[in-house]
């Protein structure tokens, strides 16, 4: 079975279609790319500004408590007191477990650096980028020229 993209628009020659892989194999370098400055560089310059990778420390594992968490990440207290009563443990012990298990699931300060350091980055290069492609364009610097030009020419090769 083919699919037959016609992308041209009448006005150019016909693409191939594995011209679109470009984009798929572009998407693999930005992920490694990505990986690889999170790994060697962000996280370096979050530990010389002093951020730590800090591990909370883990909830003791418990299939009913893990069930009830799975369902909701917050609990009333009917159902706080409830699994106390199933489990035979104060209300008290349920809500530091659920504490520490909620706890758990954040991530540290240094993930959050990280993160934001990439988008930062990303989009960053993006705009500049985007800038650098329309800086020679007329229509970039006056506005009525957007409407001077009739569209049917922007195909043209």
């Amino acid at each position: 079975m083919r699919i037959d993209l016609d992308l041209s628009l009448g006005h150019t020659k016909k693409n191939s279609n594995w011209e679109l892989l470009y984009s798929i194999y572009g998407a693999f370098v930005i992920l490694i790319f990505r990986n690889v400055s999170q790994k060697y560089i962000f996280t370096k310059i979050g530990f010389r500004l002093g951020l730590r990778q800090i591990g909370t420390k883990k909830a003791p594992h418990d299939t009913t408590l893990e069930k009830a968490y799975s369902l909701s990440k917050k609990w009333k207290l009917d159902q706080v007191r409830g699994l106390a009563k199933q489990l035979d443990v104060s209300e008290e012990e349920i809500e530091s477990w659920l504490k520490l298990r909620s706890a758990q699931d954040r991530p540290s300060v240094l993930t959050k650096f990280c993160e934001s350091s990439w988008r930062c980055c990303y989009y960053g290069s993006a705009w500049t980028g985007a800038v650098l492609i329309v800086w020679d364009k007329p229509w970039f610097w006056d506005l009525d020229q957007c409407w001077s030009v009739p569209s049917c020419s922007l195909f043209l090769p």
